[in-house]
């Protein structure tokens, strides 16, 4: 499935609860003055049109259209990947990829570590009336 570019108020609505549907979303962050985050894309495009993740949506945010959201989902530095688990019926459960333990010098993330952490909450049931998993 092709990324799609966020606006910040379609980020609001996503991590704020306003999307009343049942998706997985997998969200990059990045900034226009980081070269790792450019040197990510192509990895980033394979995930998103790989047959096993053709239900999940793929978006970019840059952070310049909202520069204190990083403080605000708790992760610091780009590029960083975000899953949000949407339910109609609760809020979505937000999980922030980890800093990989043997980071790229070009790309900071793997395509395989990213893979992992989508595979790793994507497979867990949809999230309570509470938000947890």
């Amino acid at each position: 499935m092709p990324i799609q570019r966020l606006t910040s108020n379609a980020l609001q609505k996503i991590i704020g609860g306003k999307v009343r549907d049942t998706a997985t979303c997998v969200i990059k962050f990045y900034s226009n003055t980081c070269e790792l985050c450019h040197n990510f894309h192509n990895e980033y495009e394979e995930l998103s049109f790989d047959q096993n993740y053709q239900d999940i949506h793929f978006f970019a945010f840059n952070l310049a259209d909202h520069p204190t959201v990083d403080f605000e989902l708790g992760f610091e530095g780009v590029p960083t990947v975000v899953l949000v688990a949407l339910n109609d019926k609760a809020s979505p459960q937000i999980e922030v990829c980890p800093d990989p333990p043997d980071p790229h010098p070009l790309t900071f993330l793997r395509k395989k570590d990213v893979s992992r952490f989508i595979d790793q909450y994507r497979d867990r049931k949809p999230p309570t009336v509470d938000g947890r998993f």
